[in-house]
């Protein structure tokens, strides 16, 4: 189970590959029949229909249309699960800038097979909106994350002065809370510590 939790914190953090690139972001510009007629982007990977137009495959399936919405050519379903991949090993190779280039970054780089040049920039540009790593639900730019995750996340983990052990911001006064039943006359033991105490009592006891 602790596993399985890892691998879908790491999915979480992991960028996942754009579906399409403006066409702005292109250095050296972007054929027209690349260009959705739809929405006006680059589909990375443009369903293989029946004609030579291009289209977005989640542009296509909000229409819920079986036709072309160009030349009205007809098409099927199974149209719409097969990749034009001449197309997609076409405009992988082409060179492009950041999404994030209108707010300051200045990277650009070929686009690469399965994008690989672009998830990489992607997981370091500090204009790329990132989860919190404490799961708090928050994304922010990956440049204001450690100011979050470290001084202002209430998920973050803090050390309890009284035990030394990790806990959660916000549960920090109830782990503190004086356990009244137990501590007595020590109002200021907190529950890790009592437990501790407890557990010394046991084995000495024992």
């Amino acid at each position: 189970m602790r596993w399985r939790s890892m691998k879908e914190s790491a999915a979480a953090l992991k960028p996942q590959p754009p579906i399409k690139y403006s066409s702005e972001q292109f250095i050296d510009g972007v054929d027209e029949e690349w260009i959705c007629a739809i929405c006006t982007d680059v589909p990375v990977a443009p369903p293989n229909l029946p004609c030579p137009h291009l289209f977005c495959l989640h542009e296509l399936q909000q229409l819920a249309t079986k036709e072309c919405p160009t030349c009205r050519t007809p098409f099927s379903g199974d149209d719409l699960s097969r990749v034009n991949a001449a197309i997609r090993s076409a405009i992988c190779r082409r060179t492009v800038k950041c999404r994030h280039h209108t707010a300051g970054c200045a990277w650009s780089g070929v686009i690469g097979h399965e994008q690989r040049n672009v998830i990489e920039h992607m997981a370091e540009c500090k204009y790329e909106s990132q989860p919190c790593r404490w799961k708090c639900g928050k994304r922010m730019e990956w440049k204001d994350r450690t100011q979050h995750e470290q001084h202002e996340c209430s998920q973050r983990s803090v050390r309890c002065d009284q035990c030394g052990s990790l806990v959660s911001l916000a549960k920090l006064p109830l782990h503190q809370q004086p356990q009244r039943e137990l501590s007595g006359a020590y109002p200021f033991i907190c529950s890790g510590l009592l437990q501790c105490v407890l557990l010394v009592i046991i084995i000495l006891r024992w």
